[in-house]
Order: C-alpha cells, then sequence, then structure tokens
C-alpha cells in the first residue's frame, strides 16, 4: 500500500468510527490540509484580480501606440473596462474571505494560541463585512455569532472546544463560502462571460488591430511597434487563459470540499464514502492550487 493510499485509509478509519465530539487526529489532518488550500485560493484569487487589471490597462495602452489607430479606440479614459477599482476591491474582498476562512480553520486545528486563533477570526469578519451587500450571504446577528464562537474558546484551548468551534464555523459559513466559490469561478471561468473573457477579449482586440497595423506599416518603426504588440497580446492570452482556466477549476473544487466538509462536521459519525470523498476532494484541490502556483 502507498504513503498516499495508507493516509486515506487511516482517515476514513479514523474518521468512521470517531463518535465522540471531538475531532480525531485524522480529522484534524484532513480539516489542515482543506485550510492550507483554502487560504491558497484566496491568495492566489486576490493576487490575479490585480493582475488582470493591471495587464488590460497594459493592453489598452499598447492599443493606443499602434499606428493608425482609430480615434477613441481604446478609450482613453476607461483603459481598465470592467476592472474599476471597486469591483476589484469587491473581488478581492471576497477572495480575502476565503483566505481568512482557510486560516482561521488551519488555526484551531493546529496547536495554535487564542492570539492566532483571534486574528484569524477578526480578519475573517473584517473581510465578510467589507462584501457588498448583494453578496453578503450572512446578516450582521451571524456574523457576530462568528466571533463569539472563538471568544467562547477561552484561555484554555482543549479539544473539544477546537473540534466544536471548527464544527460550529464549518456549518453558519457553508452558505457563504460556497456562494464567493461560485461567484469567482464564475469571473476566472475563460468560457463565461464576465470578468474573464472581458480581459481576453481586449487581448484579441490587441492582437487584430496590430496584425492591422503590421501588415499597413511603412516605416521599420512601426513594424516592430506593432510586431511587439501582436506578441504581447498573443503570450498574455495564452498565459492568462491557462491560469484562469486553472483557477475557476480550483474554486469549483474548493465549493464541492466545502459541502463534503461540511456534511462530515454534520454528523458525529460520518460515513466512509464521505469522508473518502472528502479526502479525495481535498487532496486534489491542494495539488491543483500547487500547480496554479507555479503556473504564475
Amino acid at each position: 500500500m502507498t504513503g498516499s493510499r495508507l493516509w486515506t485509509a487511516l482517515v476514513v478509519a479514523a474518521l468512521a468510527t470517531s463518535s465522540t465530539g471531538c475531532l480525531s487526529s485524522a480529522q484534524l489532518a484532513a480539516v489542515r490540509q482543506f485550510s492550507a488550500a483554502t487560504t491558497a485560493v484566496g491568495d492566489l484569487a486576490t493576487s490575479e484580480f490585480v493582475v488582470l487589471r493591471n495587464e488590460t490597462i497594459s493592453m489598452n495602452e499598447a492599443r493606443l501606440t499602434l499606428p493608425g489607430i482609430d480615434p477613441g479606440e481604446p478609450d482613453q479614459t476607461n483603459l481598465d473596462e470592467s476592472f474599476d477599482p471597486e469591483d476589484v476591491e469587491a473581488r478581492v474582498r471576497a477572495a480575502g474571505v476565503l483566505k481568512a476562512y482557510g486560516e482561521l480553520l488551519l488555526a484551531l486545528a493546529t496547536e495554535s494560541q487564542t492570539e492566532e486563533i483571534k486574528k484569524a477570526s477578526d480578519s475573517l469578519l473584517a473581510n465578510l463585512s467589507a462584501l457588498p451587500s448583494a453578496d453578503q450571504k450572512l446578516d450582521k446577528e451571524q456574523q457576530e455569532a462568528l466571533g463569539t464562537i472563538v471568544t467562547s474558546i477561552g484561555g484554555l484551548i482543549v479539544e473539544f472546544k477546537r473540534s466544536k468551534a471548527i464544527r460550529t464555523i464549518v456549518a453558519d459559513t457553508t452558505p457563504q463560502i460556497v456562494h464567493l466559490c461560485d461567484l469567482l469561478a464564475r469571473d476566472f471561468d475563460p468560457d463565461g462571460d464576465h470578468l474573464a473573457t472581458g480581459f481576453l477579449a481586449t487581448t484579441e482586440t490587441l492582437k487584430e488591430r496590430a496584425f492591422e497595423a503590421l501588415e499597413a506599416a511603412q516605416a521599420r518603426d512601426d513594424k516592430v511597434a506593432s510586431l511587439a504588440a501582436y506578441r504581447a497580446a498573443q503570450a498574455g492570452r495564452d498565459k492568462r487563459a491557462m491560469v484562469l482556466a486553472r483557477a475557476s477549476q480550483s474554486l469549483r473544487q474548493l465549493r464541492k470540499a466545502q459541502d463534503q466538509l461540511k456534511t462530515a462536521m454534520d454528523s458525529r459519525k460520518p460515513s466512509v464514502s464521505d469522508i473518502k470523498e472528502f479526502v479525495a476532494t481535498a487532496k486534489a484541490l491542494h495539488s491543483a492550487v500547487q500547480v496554479l502556483a507555479k503556473g504564475k
């Protein structure tokens, strides 16, 4: 039996036979893996939105320098297009919730001290309260209740308190986490009709205009500039399309893992099949995030 299969078997056995309120060491190990991946997804989503806005501006600036470009194309007053600062900030807040959620679960599933847990909890609550109202799936009372959960742990962090806090936080935040995963996965989907496709359309337009300018250019400098713009657009599209597709897939995996984690936490004695599914999804998510990080 390989190390990976042995680990999975141990997790399944320990979780399936656990009937107390405390999470077993294997359960906590699974939660830690899920939490680390969740934090990484939040980090990557945050940086990717900033990159998309910056590159959209760069692509439009490159179009402005092409010889023979029509006035007003692109609009010099709207070089960031759909990536307005307030829209990007809203998405960064959404990614920040995922990151803080992962950090809080990770702190609770390890031997972190009260101060670290409180810091992670404060970060989660700050990001939740800063979400646009349309994206808030927890009202003020529910958000305050989350803070109370952490406060109730007290100075003496025993395993029972950790386990109870993890179970409650997972149950209470699932609607919010699922919504944000769906929202961000849709934004990153290169085959959708939201932010990712807007960026890819911008690169495609630059390619077309650069090619037209290259064919019409007479002066050597114009040819060089047009060719450089074309290559920049092609390279930007190729790299970002790959990253966007993987980011969208990772967020869908995170949504699935969150649902499975809730199912496992809802029961004092979760089924073997429930745990097998969660372990497999959490490991796949963790692997996907590692690949995505390298791709960036």
